[in-house]
């Protein structure tokens, strides 16, 4: 696997569009990772897409949104033709850039799994406003940035319209308490996993919190914490240039020996065992034997 660079990318206005016609770079084929979300809507096209170890094909009419600071990287033909999206939580909550509660679904759903596969009606529904955003940008005029950011918002609503094939992930978008733990876990985890902490934050005791969880997603909320705490272990030992005690200390283990037998428990493997075996193998599939990420997208279950 190539190494990425984890800085995070420069800051840049709230929707950014491009057809890949436009970018021949474009899509990247070595893992990287932004500050922003980023949409990819394929017209036409075949290969797949490595999200976070996570393997998703690329066809016709897919779409597929990562998060923020999710590593990803595209293995696909040639001819693969669609449109280029980069957007911020501006796009949601205006100038002052807070969540709301789009914003919040979104980055739920894409933790579940970040591609969608629309069916017929639905695909020419996206298609129609994909080609208006693109018309405003070739032509602009009086309205145009208005116009574009209203049009992209219809768009994603379109998109988290679609069905996924992740029944249990998916029941934690009617569990209110579920959602928030798990966005307070993407912001919080690097600052301790004590779930007692997470309560207080949510204002819950320890008990409903983990009743809210398990019913949501069959994880206790510690469980939950430590597959972040893993999932990012796996970034770095793969993806940067870090020694596993820099890693370690990176996630906050006061003794890198502990971070070994952590990561030993989760997986099967040391820390260095993995990162020599997913690289030899040039496979980010390997690790998943023992994972704690199920990767289920397939083009055929949608």
């Amino acid at each position: 696997l190539e190494h990425c660079n984890l800085d995070h990318d420069v800051d840049f206005p709230p929707l950014y569009f491009a057809a890949l016609e436009w970018r021949s770079e474009l899509p990247r084929t070595y893992p990287h990772r932004h500050s922003y979300f980023h949409l990819f809507w394929v017209t036409q096209g075949a290969g797949r897409h490595m999200v976070d170890f996570c393997d998703h094909p690329v066809q016709d009419c897919s779409i597929f949104i990562v998060a923020p600071g999710q590593i990803h990287f595209w293995s696909v033909e040639p001819q693969t033709q669609g449109y280029l999206f980069n957007f911020n939580a501006e796009i949601f909550g205006g100038s002052s850039g807070g969540a709301t509660n789009a914003d919040e679904q979104l980055r739920l759903r894409l933790h579940a799994n970040p591609a969608f596969y629309p069916d017929g009606a639905q695909a020419q529904a996206i298609s129609q406003i994909v080609e208006l955003i693109a018309a405003e940008y070739r032509q602009p005029g009086r309205g145009s940035t208005e116009i574009v950011t209203h049009l992209f918002q219809v768009l994603l609503l379109r998109i988290l319209r679609i069905e996924q094939p992740h029944p249990l992930e998916a029941a934690s978008l009617v569990t209110g308490l579920s959602h928030r733990f798990s966005l307070e876990v993407e912001r919080r985890f690097l600052q301790g996993n004590a779930v007692a902490d997470y309560a207080s934050v949510l204002c819950v005791s320890e008990r409903t919190l983990a009743e809210a969880t398990k019913r949501a997603t069959g994880k206790t909320p510690k469980e939950i914490i430590l597959d972040r705490l893993l999932l990012e272990a796996k970034r770095l030992l793969l993806h940067s240039t870090m020694a596993v005690a820099e890693i370690a200390f990176h996630l906050n283990f006061e003794d890198p020996a502990y971070f070994g037998r952590f990561f030993r428990r989760r997986t099967g493997m040391a820390p260095g065992e993995f990162k020599r075996v997913t690289r030899e193998t040039g496979s980010a599939a390997l690790q998943e034997g023992n994972a704690t990420q199920k990767c289920h997208a397939t083009a055929d279950s949608s």
